[in-house]
């Protein structure tokens, strides 16, 4: 590659992936730097880069080596604004009771290429304070998180990974509500309707209908007043005041003839 043969140097703060080398002889003189600051940019301090594609397939007879270069150079400074190396998010804000909390994180290197070699550790706390432990499954080049149901109320999560020697710490939350089944439909299923009144021997009637349900209903031979009558039998003595009544007014019986001389 033609580069120009001067003293240079960045003006801000950038990296520096290849530094020009004359020959045998290396210098600090940066050839192809990136800088991500406001916009992310690349700078190729040379002319002829295609004289590298040819290099490589005259040395490993394939083009490999040169356009994983350009794609992930390409990669690098198309990758969207969010520049976290790891994130976690949760499928929804809100779960019913009886839905799986399901959760998914990505970690990229420093290329912002997705890795899922380290694993990726979570904790639940809900407001109670009970807590929850997870390990992330992997999946592709990135990971997976079925949680299953979990008891109403609101979660927090804490998430946590390690990519060589830099630590990543990330929390969330979530909330899981009470399932109310009037609620999830609340439009009339006509056809469930029907069904339904089919299969019971009913009739389904629409609004403008009404007015001929009560001769249905009269008509229908199944619709009858029914009346139940049950016969039971107590002996007397089980009524404790209807014998002491009898009792009372036999003694009184006694004293009235006792008192006239009628004994």
């Amino acid at each position: 590659m033609n580069a120009p043969f001067a003293s240079y140097k960045l003006k801000s703060a950038g990296k520096t992936l290849f530094k020009q080398q004359i020959g045998n002889t290396k210098t600090s003189a940066p050839l192809l730097v990136f800088n991500d600051e406001a916009v992310k940019t690349a700078v190729l301090t040379g002319e002829g880069v295609w004289r590298w594609r040819i290099e490589d397939f005259e040395k490993n007879n394939n083009f490999d080596a040169f356009d994983e270069l350009i794609s992930k150079s390409v990669q690098y400074l198309s990758a969207n604004e969010d520049k976290r190396k790891f994130r976690v998010k949760s499928s929804k804000d809100r779960y019913f009771e009886n839905e799986h909390i399901l959760l998914n994180a990505e970690l990229y290197n420093d290329a912002y290429e997705l890795v899922n070699g380290p694993e990726v550790s979570l904790e639940l706390k809900n407001t109670d304070g009970k807590k929850y432990s997870f390990v992330f499954s992997k999946t592709g080049n990135s990971y997976e998180l079925n949680a299953g149901s979990l008891p109403t109320g609101e979660y927090n999560f804490v998430a946590k990974t390690k990519l060589g020697t830099e630590n990543y710490t990330l929390k969330g939350s979530f909330l899981v509500e009470a399932l109310n089944i009037e609620l999830m439909e609340s439009k009339a299923n006509h056809q469930l309707l029907y069904s339904l009144s089919k299969s019971t021997g009913g009739t389904m009637v629409y609004p403008e209908q009404i007015k001929s349900l009560i001769d249905s209903i009269k008509a229908n031979e199944k619709v009858k007043t029914v009346r139940y009558r049950e016969k039971s039998y107590e002996p007397l003595i089980n009524l404790k005041w209807v014998f002491a009544l009898i009792v009372l007014l036999l003694s009184f019986e006694w004293f009235l003839r006792k008192r006239n001389g009628a004994l």
